[in-house]
């Protein structure tokens, strides 16, 4: 799978542990991703810009 960039909204943001955190987010094209991946999230907030990496947990099949 060839590396892609996305644009996407997090409408939401839950801590469901100390090291864990359950994103809800929206998009206008399907991501495509094999379970266990991870993502490289970058945003920018109050000037700042930050990048960290994200493993995804959600089941592929399962596209919303």
């Amino acid at each position: 799978m060839a590396l892609k960039e996305y644009s996407v909204i997090i409408k939401k943001i839950e801590n469901q542990s100390d090291s864990v955190r359950l994103f809800t987010i929206e998009y206008s094209e399907e991501l495509e991703f094999k379970a266990g991946q991870f993502v490289n999230l970058s945003f920018e907030e109050e000037g700042e810009k930050y990048m960290r990496p994200y493993s995804i947990s959600s089941n592929p099949t399962y596209k919303n």
